[in-house]
């Protein structure tokens, strides 16, 4: 008798040991689960958040210099002019007044920063659609000027209203004016120049590189294409 119940006192010990094991295993189970959920989860939100700011970053998608932009007829050794097509992607709305554009290049040890010319847009005879001599005398030693060339419903670009605001599928022409001051920043462009120009609005999270170089020759064109350079 006292056989049995010692075989029976092993027994049931064996059996809590089991059971403590299995509620050890799936509490294990369920906190790895749980973990991995929520690493996912982390995983997932911080990459919405990348491709959110990215999408909401203004993004250049062509850069042209000009040798003439007056059309005088006569070829300047430099390019004295750019005009950036910038598009923006996102679902954020940038507002252009805080858009600063920083301008580098390798054969000046100057930097310039560039802020809108609402006043000159504003008082254009068609503030819609300026005209580009309009746009060229906007843009000069401290300001670029822009315009609207692909309007999009509720873009919120109104220079006529005093509303300068860019959004998704909204596409800008920028004018900078590189003759020497005070006309312009002051930086024309040789060749075989590098150029940085950094779009900034005023969020660490909103800012767009360009990069390119001149090339080794302008030849006989007045304008130069540095989109691929």
């Amino acid at each position: 008798m006292k056989w049995k119940l010692r075989k029976g006192r092993k027994g049931s010990m064996g059996i809590g040991a089991l059971i403590v094991f299995i509620a050890l295993v799936v509490v294990a189970a369920i906190s790895a689960v749980v973990i991995i959920n929520t690493a996912i989860t982390l995983k997932n939100q911080a990459e919405k958040t990348g491709e959110s700011i990215k999408l909401t970053i203004p993004e250049v998608k062509s850069v042209i210099g000009d040798r003439d932009p007056t059309n005088s007829g006569t070829l300047s050794p430099t390019v004295d002019f750019l005009y950036l097509t910038m598009v923006v992607n996102g679902a954020k709305t940038l507002n252009m007044t805080t858009m600063r554009l920083h301008i580098t290049a390798s054969n000046s040890n100057k930097s310039v920063d560039l802020v809108l010319n609402t006043a000159a847009l504003q008082s254009a005879a068609n503030p819609e659609n300026p005209t580009e001599a309009e746009l060229r005398n906007a843009a000069d030693s401290t300001r670029y000027a822009a315009k609207e060339i692909a309007p999009y419903l509720g873009s919120g670009w109104d220079p006529g209203l005093g509303a300068f605001y860019v959004s998704k599928n909204t596409t800008l022409k920028i004018y900078i004016d590189l003759r020497i001051s005070p006309e312009g920043i002051g930086m024309p462009l040789p060749v075989n120049t590098d150029v940085i120009i950094t779009f900034n609005a005023g969020d660490s999270s909103a800012s767009y590189k360009v990069q390119f170089n001149t090339g080794y020759s302008y030849g006989n064109s007045k304008i130069i294409d540095f989109t691929y350079a």
